[in-house]
């Protein structure tokens, strides 16, 4: 949380995240080091790694090929047939079947659920996830889904805030992943030739072989920071916790419910000591990101 302040400020964004310290001091060095540009590896699974070109290869692939695939994706039988039946309702089905069938998915996970938020606010979130969707391109399920990844609202203030933070270094970011170039040519290859062989990333393997080592070039896991990420919020929970209690800006703005807030905050702080995952620790940096960002872009409660 020692950075998170100034990192709302320079983003406008209430994106925070629980080891911005190390990102700090990343970007810091990078800048000592005489470099002025960094290219990020963001957007490289989204663009690169994408298995809805099975679904393609259902309508047209041999099954040889579609169970090679299936396999070197993890894919079951199951999930496959499910990813299916969904594929086809997204095209087919009308603006407000696909609604409801959302609305019914999400009926007991949807933010709106959170009782920590007041009604006004569980009311809003809510009509925000009702609102018309992206359009899905014409084509390939493969072309559709590089395109939808590529336009949604939430990866352009990712990358409006990665390119913000690292303007606070002097650094410029670049995002060699969102090249039109590149996604253009990955909407128009088939998907089989980007995971060749059935290997996600498969083609920039080949095509890297001999230029990277070859540790990197067929590493087929990612590094894990879970357990870092849940370690920094637990060391800065009583911050956290005076950050939201009865002088916080959301609970006076009407945004967040104070007592049934405080009630379970000392429950997931138990909850992310024991936890494998970060689904509480991000729970809590949002709420943090929202209260930093109303403190320092609220001009006042009554103009709110």
């Amino acid at each position: 949380m020692n950075w998170a302040g100034n990192e709302v400020w320079h983003s406008e964004s209430p994106l925070v995240e629980g080891l911005a310290q190390q990102r700090h001091l990343m970007l810091d060095s990078v800048r000592e080091s005489g470099a002025r540009r960094l290219l990020t590896g963001h957007w490289g699974d989204q663009m690169l790694s994408d298995s809805d070109y099975l679904i393609d290869l259902c309508r047209s692939g041999p099954w040889g090929l579609i169970r090679q695939h299936c396999q070197g994706w993890g894919v079951s039988r199951r999930r496959l047939v499910t990813r299916l039946i969904k594929d086809a309702a997204q095209r087919r089905l009308p603006t407000g079947v696909l609604r409801v069938a959302r609305r019914i998915r999400r009926r007991d996970d949807g933010p709106w659920r959170s009782a920590w938020f007041t009604d006004r606010f569980r009311e809003l979130v809510r009509e925000r996830f009702e609102d018309a969707r992206l359009a899905g391109a014409d084509g390939s399920s493969h072309a559709r889904a590089i395109y939808q990844q590529s336009r949604r609202p939430y990866h352009v203030q990712c990358m409006e805030w990665n390119a913000r933070l690292a303007a606070m270094h002097g650094i410029e970011m670049a995002f060699p992943y969102l090249d039109c170039d590149l996604l253009q040519f990955l909407m128009a290859i088939p998907g089989e030739v980007q995971s060749h062989d059935g290997i996600p990333r498969g083609l920039m393997r080949e095509a890297m072989q001999g230029v990277v080592p070859d540790e990197i070039v067929n590493r087929r896991t990612k590094g894990e920071f879970t357990q870092l990420a849940n370690q920094s919020i637990d060391d800065d929970f009583p911050l956290i916790a005076d950050m939201l209690g009865p002088n916080s800006m959301s609970v006076r703005l009407g945004f967040v419910n104070g007592p049934v807030l405080w009630r379970v905050l000392d429950e997931w702080r138990t909850s992310i000591r024991r936890s494998r995952d970060a689904r509480l620790t991000n729970r809590v940096i949002d709420l943090c990101g929202m209260e930093l960002l109303l403190r320092r872009f609220s001009p006042s409660e009554e103009g709110a």
